[in-house]
């Protein structure tokens, strides 16, 4: 018998290859559908959206510290050969959590580790062949007693990851929406205590510091919620003073065992220049009151008493620098460290640099930077009053005035200067040297009011000669205003000028016609005025009879 080798047409391959892809699709389906069967038919095998924590945290959550409880979300993962399983669970209100096709594992109380070893175990017990993921995807809120003399006192809703420290801020929150529409409510913000707070857990008191906590960072005073919390918050009264070598001076409240060591650490601790030896307690005995030296190393034990104040002493101007600024034609301006009565004005320019090229050296002045503070700077405000126009002599000698008094040494001159230069200077204090200004102003009652060039050898009948002469004055007064200073004097008290002098020269005011006619009437008025007065108060008193 002949066989022939039959050849397989591609259509039949084709078919061949379609009917093994539907059949394991077909087997896929019917694993699925089996899965399902086992259990509850709410199991999805497409990936579900995890819920993320919503809740600021201060650090990542320790899962050997954090209990679970009613309302936590877990987030399970269940990986099988042919079966990929998503679910977003959450714990009962009788602390349980049903996982479908599983089963229920209790879990309140236990530790997110011992939780998640117990879920695992218990899935690993229906698919010993599964890999299983689990995270925290919700923590839980739960209700908290907030008690004390307020009305905002009552139940909070808070959170494991929630401190004392932000239900206070809670309380002050709703205490300040509360009186902005009733303005009869009592604020709370500086009257609401922050030491004083004692939290109450499974039947035990534990006293709450969040002053304390916010500068030590001891987790006992300022701990986490737990459900079933009670806080009681009180209102202040007592109180500690602290004065002196501290970083932080004021008044503190008082807690009960407080030690002069625990207040000197709230008030920030000793300054550099504090006396840390020994500190000085006032305190009242009776209505007595009484004052007593600690030296240090009983710091520790000295218990202190509400109403104490405590005194840091400190050493006078430890290490204080003493400043002089030096402003104008030096070579390097600015602030100068200086030994209060041994450094002079001579050194603080040496320290400068010396003189610009522009100085003039024979001026300087010297002021208390303390009062110039309220002004502008000298410079500029002598600029400005020497340009700026016045309404008469009477309104510049005002302005001069007041700058004036601002100054209390000015030199002019070379030998006043070389006794200036030899003076003492004292923190504070402000030296000016100003710029050689080579002229002398000329206004008033003048010709040709201007600059006009300086010369030494010039005297002022010279200069005003050169100015056209004097017009129009009515007492002929002359003054010369030092530049710079504003300081005047009159002519007859001057033995020459310096460059940058001003010659005024006192004009004479005119009054026009209709200016003449409204002060004569003025004067009649007020003559008519007092006449009606004085007869009045004639008959008044009965003097005509």
């Amino acid at each position: 018998m002949v066989f022939k080798k039959t050849e397989r047409s591609p259509m039949r391959i084709a078919f061949f290859l379609l009917f093994v892809v539907i059949s394991n699709i077909f087997a896929s389906f019917n694993l699925e559908n089996q899965f399902n069967n086992l259990g509850s038919s709410s199991i999805k095998t497409e990936s579900l959206k995890q819920n993320f924590l919503s809740e600021p945290l201060e650090s990542l959550i320790n899962p050997d510290e954090y209990t679970l409880g009613p309302g936590d979300g877990i987030y399970l993962n269940i990986v099988t050969a042919n079966q990929i399983v998503n679910l977003n669970l959450f714990i009962s209100p009788i602390g349980d959590i049903l996982i479908p096709v599983v089963g229920t594992v209790f879990v309140n109380g236990l530790t997110i580790n011992e939780g998640f070893s117990a879920i695992r175990d218990k899935c690993l017990d229906k698919y010993n062949d599964s890999n299983i993921s689990i995270t925290l995807s919700k923590i839980k809120d739960f209700k908290i007693q907030v008690l004390g003399p307020f009305k905002e006192s009552g139940v909070y809703i808070s959170n494991p990851v929630s401190r004392v420290s932000d239900v206070y801020e809670q309380i002050l929150r709703f205490n300040n929406e509360a009186s902005i529409s009733d303005s009869s409510i009592l604020s709370l913000k500086k009257i609401l205590s922050r030491r004083n707070i004692i939290l109450e857990r499974d039947s035990r008191t534990y006293p709450v510091d969040i002053l304390k906590f916010s500068i030590t960072g001891e987790e006992e005073l300022n701990p986490f919620l737990q459900s079933g919390d009670k806080i009681f918050f009180d209102l202040l009264d007592k109180n500690i003073t602290i004065t002196g070598g501290v970083k932080a001076p004021g008044v503190y409240e008082y807690v009960e065992g407080e030690t002069v060591s625990s207040m000197i650490e709230l008030a920030g601790g000793f300054t550099y220049d504090a006396i840390d030896q020994q500190i000085e307690i006032s305190r009242f005995i009776d209505t007595d009151l009484r004052s007593e030296m600690i030296s240090k190393e009983n710091f520790n034990t000295m218990i202190l008493n509400a109403q104490d104040l405590i005194n840091v002493k400190v050493k006078n101007n430890y290490k204080k620098h003493k400043l002089v600024e030096i402003k104008g034609e030096v070579l390097n301006p600015g602030f100068y460290s200086v030994e209060e009565g041994k450094t002079t004005v001579r050194d603080i320019i040496d320290k400068a640099g010396g003189y610009s090229s522009l100085a003039d050296r024979n001026k300087i002045s010297i002021m208390n930077s303390t009062s110039f503070d309220e002004k502008s700077d000298l410079d500029n405000e002598s600029t400005f009053l020497y340009r700026k126009e016045f309404h008469d002599y009477i309104h510049k000698s005002y302005e001069i005035n007041e700058l004036n008094q601002l100054i209390p040494i000015n030199a002019y001159g070379e030998m006043q200067v070389k006794k200036i230069l030899d003076y003492n200077v004292y923190d504070g204090y402000f030296i000016e040297i100003p710029k050689n200004f080579p002229f002398i102003e000329i206004s008033g009652a003048i010709k040709y009011p201007g600059l006009y060039p300086f010369s030494k050898d010039k005297s002022l009948n010279q200069y005003l000669r050169d100015a056209g002469g004097i017009t129009e004055s009515e007492t002929n007064d002359i003054y010369i205003i030092k530049r710079g200073s504003g300081q005047r004097i009159n002519y007859k008290n001057i033995d020459k000028l310096d460059s940058g002098d001003i010659i005024y020269i006192v004009q004479k005011i005119n009054l026009d016609k209709k200016t003449k006619l409204e002060n004569s009437i003025m004067i009649a008025n007020g003559i008519t005025s007092t006449l009606s007065f004085i007869i009045s108060l004639i008959v008044l008193l009965g003097g005509f009879n």
